[in-house]
């Protein structure tokens, strides 16, 4: 704790003035050493000293204060690692005080003006109060003496530091000011201030124009009489001269470069003194010149976006139109920041095609300077080329090739596909060597030509040339057999490496002559011609007798040809015998028949061939099983067949003669029953196989009324509604016959349309719902509602809600559907009339307004609408404030009230801003919102002022 002048919290004094503190603290320094620190904060810059020890308890520092302010001195005390609560004692400096008023002064009046003093030494009227701290309602005092001539003045507040004076009329005045503190009471000064009757100067203030605008100067007014008057300053011209109060100024390139000039209007009054002439500045703002800065020129692919990005000032748009365009297509005048066309090369012969654009830029509702941007399309060449035929070699070749690509711009690589890098060639022949295989296979080339363009499109082609062997390599596998005696099947696989074009395969005698057919009973050579197919050849052989036959096979390609080296030699014997007989020559079908077999072996194989001698069965037998009973005729038609006997280690004895049965069709196995139109009581019956001239049909329709013979009987008409079964029989003209599934047909009333509708054919707003029940007599299938207004429903009940927008009547229609079994439609229709009552409700809000519009509609932002009950509409700018509110209707519930865009009675500045609104329609529904462009309804939303 400490003291300063017998005061521990605040003491004013007058200074300059040396103090030195009073050390009041209680200390213990039993423990530890207790240390001070003394420190002086507050006051104006260079307003303290301090002298003498800061870090004493017992001998304070001496502080000297030399000027006015509030300070604060503080006493902090330490003790090891703690730190005690510090001591503050506030000081009040007043020194002596100051009251200086400028030299008396003549000033250029009008009927009226105001004086306003200020602490600014610049300022005209500059008031030198200086010595008080803190002021009061006591420190100033101003008033108004000895006044002359025709003139009033006023002091705003005469206890304010820096009071306004208004005055009105010509005359003088004296002003004193008088400033009290506690070092001395009432200093004052004062000044005579002689109002001149001379003419009053507007301005006016101008808003900035674009480069190259003139500048009507038509906001500057004179009020009063004056002699003559003349514009200075300015490179520019004034039309039609510089002394005329209102001219029009054309700036200079050197102020549209510069952003501005400040013109001074001299108005000559023919008073003396300093009234004699009045110099006012008008200050002119030009916006800068809107130059675009990005690059001038683009090369780009075919079929690629232009991507351009405009760059020029902050916040500009841009138009552009298309000045040429050559051989492109996709390019289009537009508007925006960015050009983005898709562009296209159309060039006949792949030459480069060119799009030049002239953009201009807007800023501010400024044109600025129009840019040419040039756009290079570089066509996408697909590369091609050439060699000589074929497109095979034999053995390794040295090949060139002929890059025929209509484009030589680029780059061009080939790639050989042999493993060697990437050769980068842009002549226009190229050799390389292809080297066969040393194996006997062919090898494939697939060589690709890659094309780089100008513009990075990488595109390429392959052909293929394939290397073969000078001298092609004929070789077989092992042939199997399929029995070692009697007729066997002989496979012969193909080896050979290489994909060669044919490959021939002979079954030649000791002597190398061909064994007849008769034997070779598949045929004594076999000829693949199909390049690459090396598949194995079969041969099938019914020997004769003992002997010993050979394989032979050559190779063919388009080089040469070969053959295996050696024969293959394949030894052949006889086997046993196939006989049978059918045990009848004709039968139903699925009837069972005895196959009588007399072979000789110890398997059987029986084969069923149709009539054109395709495989119809196939099954083998036991030696147990020779005579076999067949059940598998299951369908109609004529049938051979055959039997092959087999003996154990000797092969097929060879196949049969056929043997023929004819198998007749069993009856028709089903019916179908179908109404008649749109009769449910009459039916036609049909079944689903005639064959009238050679099956029996009886009809008994299950009603009582007989059975009726015939395959299509008449339609047949049920005498009352009910459930009927159906039977039908078929007989063939075997006698045999299948029993029919009877049908059960149901005969159902006719179909009627009806429905109700609740809760009643007539509702009252906000009410728009209905539902509606189907009544309708028969079983309808399906429906269809028509609501009247373009909406409809194919559900059998549906519920239904009509848009708020549908007051009034509605012709509400019902179709009901059936389809008959013959397919044809059924159809019923009904109608009502519903209605919905009450007064409807709008509201419209527009999104932009012009206040200085010569069109009446766009002068005022002004909600549309009718049949609202209440409603509060407001308005916001970019910083939440409150611009303007309203909640009238007129009569019809229409908004009678629009914002004119002024805000506390000057005009807004052009821009956006927020409206919100709430509103209740009379209908009772509450208003959704404003949708613009089909977005969704929304209750704020944003409205453009423009001026």
């Amino acid at each position: 704790n400490f003291t300063i002048q017998g005061q521990n919290t605040a003491v004013t004094i007058c200074g300059p003035q040396t103090i030195t503190p009073v050390n009041t603290s209680t200390v213990d320094q039993s423990c530890q050493a207790v240390t001070a620190l003394w420190t002086v904060t507050g006051g104006p810059a260079g307003g303290f000293s301090i002298a003498g020890p800061v870090n004493s308890l017992t001998t304070p520092p001496q502080i000297t204060f030399n000027l006015a302010g509030v300070y604060r001195v503080r006493l902090a005390l330490t003790s090891g690692t703690c730190t005690s609560v510090p001591h503050d004692v506030e000081v009040t400096v007043n020194t002596q005080p100051i009251a200086e008023l400028p030299a008396d002064i003549s000033i250029c009046g009008g009927a009226s003006g105001q004086i306003v003093y200020s602490g600014n030494a610049a300022n005209t009227f500059y008031a030198r109060l200086e010595g008080t701290a803190v002021p009061d309602a006591t420190t100033y005092s101003w008033d108004i003496l000895d006044i002359t001539g025709n003139i009033t003045a006023t002091i705003s507040d005469p206890a304010a530091k820096y009071p306004t004076i208004s005055y009105s009329g010509i005359g003088s005045f004296r002003v004193r000011v008088r400033h009290s503190n506690s070092c001395a009471p009432n200093i004052e000064d004062s000044q005579i201030i002689t109002v001149e009757n001379s003419p009053q100067v507007t301005p006016g203030t101008y808003t900035a124009v674009c480069p190259g605008d003139d500048i009507p100067l038509n906001l500057t007014t004179i009020t009063g009489n004056y002699q003559s008057l003349e514009w200075t300053g300015g490179t520019g011209t004034f039309s039609p001269n510089r002394n005329v109060l209102n001219p029009v100024y054309t700036p200079s390139p050197a102020e549209i470069q510069a952003g501005g000039v400040t013109l001074n209007l001299v108005v000559n009054t023919g008073l003396s003194g300093t009234c004699s002439t009045i110099t006012t500045p008008v200050p002119l703002t030009i916006r800068p010149q809107n130059i675009i800065t990005s690059a001038s020129a683009k090369t780009i692919c075919t079929g690629s976006n232009v991507d351009y990005d405009i760059i020029a000032q902050s916040g500009s748009t841009f138009t552009w139109t298309v000045v040429s365009s050559t051989n492109v297509t996709g390019a289009q005048d537009g508007s925006g920041i960015a050009i983005d066309d898709l562009l296209a090369n159309t060039s006949p012969n792949n030459s480069d095609g060119e799009v030049v654009y002239r953009i201009t830029p807007f800023n501010s509702g400024c044109q600025g300077v129009s840019f040419t941007f040039t756009v290079t399309v570089v066509a996408n060449v697909p590369p091609t080329f050439t060699f000589p035929a074929p497109n095979f070699r034999c053995g390794t070749q040295n090949i060139t090739f002929t890059n025929t690509t209509t484009s030589q711009s680029g780059e061009y690589r080939w790639d050989w596909n042999d493993g060697s890098p990437l050769e980068t060639n842009n002549d226009p022949t190229v050799t390389h060597n292809f080297p066969a295989n040393a194996d006997g296979t062919d090898h494939l080339y697939r060589i690709r030509l890659i094309h780089v363009s100008a513009c990075g499109n990488i595109s390429s082609v392959i052909q293929e040339i394939t290397v073969r062997p000078e001298f092609p390599v004929a070789r077989i596998g092992t042939p199997t057999r399929t029995s070692e005696c009697g007729q066997f099947t002989l496979t012969v696989p193909n080896t050979s490496p290489g994909s060669n074009d044919k490959y021939e395969f002979r079954i030649e005698d000791e002597n190398g002559n061909l064994v007849p057919n008769s034997i070779v009973i598949s045929g004594n050579t076999v000829t693949k011609t199909i390049a690459g197919d090396k598949s194995a050849a079969e041969f099938t052989i019914v020997p004769v007798g003992n002997a010993t036959y050979y394989v032979r096979m050559v190779a063919n390609n388009d080089c040469n040809s070969a053959d295996i080296p050696n024969r293959w030699p394949i030894p052949v014997s006889t086997a046993g015998r196939s006989e049978m007989f059918l045990s009848v020559s004709e039968a139903c079908q699925s009837t069972p028949v005895s196959f009588n077999n007399n072979s000789i072996g110890t398997s059987f194989t029986y084969i069923v061939y149709r009539e054109n001698s395709s495989e119809f069965d196939r099954f083998n037998v036991t030696e147990t099983q020779r005579s076999y009973t067949y059940t598998g005729f299951t369908e109609p038609g004529i049938f051979d067949v055959t039997v092959t006997a087999q003996s154990a280690g000797c092969g097929n004895a060879g196949e049969s003669i056929k043997h023929r049965i004819n198998i007749v069709a069993v009856p028709a196995l089903s019916f179908t029953a179908n109404t008649v139109g749109c009769d449910n009581l009459v039916y036609q019956f049909t079944p689903t196989q005639v064959n009238s001239s050679t099956y029996n049909y009886l009809w008994n329709f299950g009603d009582g009324t007989g059975n009726i013979p015939g395959p299509n009987p008449a339609p047949h008409t049920y005498a009352a509604p009910g459930t009927y079964t159906v039977t039908l029989t078929v007989t063939n003209s075997l006698g045999c016959n299948v029993p029919v599934d009877p049908v059960l047909v149901v005969a159902r009333p006719r179909l009627i349309a009806d429905f109700t509708v609740l809760p009643g054919e007539e509702i009252f707003i906000p009410n728009y719902h209905f539902s509606f029940r189907d009544n309708s007599e028969g079983v309808p299938a399906s429906w269809l509602w028509d609501f009247g207004n373009g909406e409809s429903s194919n559900l059998p009940n549906p519920e239904y809600t009509y848009p708020a927008t549908d007051i009034g009547s509605h012709l509400v229609t019902l179709t009901v559907t059936n389809i008959a079994s013959d397919g044809s439609t059924c159809t019923s229709v009904k109608q009502k009339s519903v209605t919905i009552s009450g007064t409807p409700g709008t509201l419209f809000i527009p999104n932009a307004f012009i206040p200085s519009s010569s069109s009446a509609a766009i002068q005022t932002f002004m909600a549309k609408g009718s049949g609202i009950e209440s409603w509060h509409m407001q308005i916001f700018n970019k910083w939440g404030q409150l611009v303007w509110e309203t909640n009238k209707l007129g009569a019809d519930g229409e908004p009678l009230e629009g914002w004119d865009g002024t805000y506390k009675g000057s005009p807004a500045p052009q821009g956006a801003y927020v409206w919100q609104v709430s509103a209740k329609f009379i209908n009772g529904t509450e208003w959704k919102g404003m949708s613009y462009r089909n977005s969704p309804p929304k209750r704020s939303g944003v409205i453009n002022l423009i001026r």
